[in-house]
């Protein structure tokens, strides 16, 4: 089918739908590069982050997406002088950090970061939280063992 015949689909489609459910299509104008060009600049940031969270690979995007839409959410606009997320919400986001190797404490960047390099490395951070939860669930647990094991021979006489 070419692009005419689809069009003429998918404008049967908004007819139908205005008349069924009411819903009203509205036509708006082509793509406008000075208008669009302002909004579109922030997925910018978006679209390089997960480049680099990918390492280039674009068929990773789609494992790296979560990761970095949130560290976008939660980075600090310039304009706005808070993240969407305090915005939305009115709190500051809690960020999951390794205890053992003390996310928060990445090394200092060596120039001033810009937006795009910050939410790779928050993303990057939160990419290692599964890895992070299933170590400290397995400590949690030996430690645990170790516990009943300790307790069990200073206990010997009294169980």
């Amino acid at each position: 089918m070419d692009s005419h015949g689809q069009r003429r689909t998918f404008v049967k489609v908004l007819v139908h739908l205005k008349k069924k459910y009411h819903i009203r299509h509205i036509r708006i104008s082509g793509y406008n590069s000075r208008a669009n060009g302002i909004v579109e600049h922030l997925h910018y940031d978006v679209r390089q982050a997960l480049v680099k969270a990918a390492d280039g690979d674009q068929t990773q995007w789609a494992r790296h997406a979560y990761s970095v839409f949130w560290s976008d959410r939660i980075t600090t606009r310039r304009r706005m002088g808070c993240s969407p997320y305090f915005a939305v919400t009115g709190c500051h986001p809690l960020i999951p950090l390794d205890i053992s190797e003390a996310t928060y404490l990445q090394p200092p960047p060596t120039s001033i970061l810009s937006t795009t390099d910050l939410i790779v490395r928050r993303a990057v951070a939160l990419q290692k939280r599964f890895e992070q939860l299933s170590r400290l669930r397995s400590n949690v647990y030996a430690t645990r063992l170790a516990n009943a094991h300790c307790f069990e021979i200073q206990h010997a006489h009294t169980i």
